[in-house]
């Protein structure tokens, strides 16, 4: 289950006061297929000033993801200094049965690069955008673009070894959701319904593909910090 960063489709979006972050801790329900899978626990907490972390823990509880131990922890730094978000470390670390998988980056301020660790390989990326999340980093995006009423955002999200963009719609019918928009040849559909009592952070967010179970994650617990 993040600003300068956030582009309304060639207008430069920005966050209002209105639309400060805060420390919370919220836990989701997994679900595949109408089944309970397993629990997302996320901790946003500050650091200083400007300076927050964002920690994201995935419990396999039932099914095959507790039989085969599945635990993935993620966890980012990143600065919040005049309405901009920038993701300055990043880590993953994942396990099920015998398989371990991490992946790593770190920003170097001297050089203007980010420098990846990924699949035992280290490489660096110099970002075209200046500002730059990680994915974990989605869900608090969306919040702040939707408590901005923006209606379309792009995100500059790095993953793997370079940095991938991921645009949204955000629609309020009597309901804040945020769809995010694909190409026409794909049948995949992912939504987030957003909360206005809880900073427009997700309460529930479904992933759809043709043929395949939907995945739901739903909030089932959030407390201020």
């Amino acid at each position: 289950m993040k600003t300068t960063l956030l582009f309304s489709f060639g207008l430069l979006a920005t966050i209002t006061s209105a639309s400060e972050i805060q420390p919370f801790e919220a836990t989701y329900e997994i679900i595949r297929g109408g089944k309970t899978t397993g629990t997302l626990t996320t901790l946003l907490e500050k650091i200083s000033d400007d300076r927050w972390t964002i920690k994201d823990t995935i419990v396999g509880t039932s099914g095959m993801a507790s039989f085969i131990g599945f635990k993935r922890v993620e966890k980012t730094e990143f600065i919040y200094d005049d309405k901009v978000l920038l993701a300055t470390h990043h880590e993953m670390n994942q396990k099920a049965a015998f398989s371990n998988k991490t992946y790593t980056f770190n920003w170097q301020p001297e050089s203007k690069q980010y420098q990846i660790q990924h699949k035992g390989q280290l490489t660096q990326y110099e970002p075209k955008n200046k500002q730059v999340i990680s994915s974990q980093m989605m869900p608090l995006a969306l919040a702040l673009a939707a408590c901005q009423q923006n209606t379309k955002i792009e995100l500059q999200v790095l993953k793997n070894k370079s940095v991938t963009p991921y645009q949204f719609n955000i629609s309020n019918n009597k309901t804040l959701i945020a769809e995010r928009i694909y190409s026409n040849k794909t049948s995949k559909k992912t939504e987030s319904w957003l909360d206005p009592k809880r900073q427009c952070l997700p309460s529930k967010q479904s992933h759809q593909v043709k043929d395949n179970p939907t995945i739901l994650t739903k909030l089932t617990s959030f407390k201020w910090l």
